[in-house]
């Protein structure tokens, strides 16, 4: 992972928002270029995309209902950054406490960005998600994934601020770990979903698009 600098910050929270928001210009493009030789048309999206955003929802409710990151279930460990902090700063208690409810925050910030970019997200992926190739919350991933640790990286900055003992290559670090929470308790909540098609409310689940 690339460290960046103060300035780089700085350009980074004008940016990444306006490009996530403004006709989701970084989602589709990432998706576009890596996804579409396998993008077919499908028939209706509705029930690929309530999947998704229902999977969305309920891991933000399961965050709400543990008090954030520092359920032991989703607690994140303090960011290792090779060469620069002390063995003894990996096991001090406070701060791990600190950086996970900082982590809690950011991601409660971008959960607008985030339904945002799945009502956004091209339906055209076809079958390949409901043959098992792809999950639809790995498909999204591999196109928002960086966009949403450059949103949470500048969530992180505005919540801790300049001048904190929390370096910004810790900040980075730390929206890196979150994003990868959250993806994982996405991912998760979408297996129990296909697992259950019935708790979709009363909209049947295809196989098949």
């Amino acid at each position: 992972m690339t460290t960046v600098g103060f300035e780089q910050v700085l350009d980074l929270k004008k940016t990444t928002r306006r490009a996530v928001l403004a006709g989701g210009g970084l989602l589709a493009a990432g998706l576009l270029s890596g996804c579409a030789a396998s993008m077919v048309h499908s028939g209706p999206t509705l029930t690929g995309r309530r999947l998704l955003t229902l999977s969305i929802e309920r891991s933000y409710a399961q965050l709400a209902s543990a008090n954030g990151f520092w359920d032991s279930r989703y607690r994140l460990a303090i960011p290792r950054l090779s060469g620069t902090q002390p063995a003894s700063a990996s096991n001090d208690p406070a701060l791990q406490r600190q950086l996970n409810d900082y982590a809690y925050k950011a991601i409660l910030e971008a959960q607008p960005v985030l339904m945002d970019a799945a009502e956004r997200l091209p339906m055209k992926y076809g079958r390949q998600a409901y043959r098992g190739q792809m999950s639809i919350s790995a498909f999204m991933r591999r196109g928002f994934g960086a966009s949403l640790d450059n949103v949470l990286f500048s969530n992180l900055y505005t919540i801790i601020g300049n001048g904190s003992s929390i370096s910004l290559a810790m900040q980075q670090q730390l929206a890196h770990d979150a994003a990868d929470a959250l993806w994982r308790t996405i991912a998760a909540n979408e297996a129990e979903l296909k697992a259950h098609p019935g708790e979709l409310d009363t909209e049947p689940m295809h196989t098949a698009v």
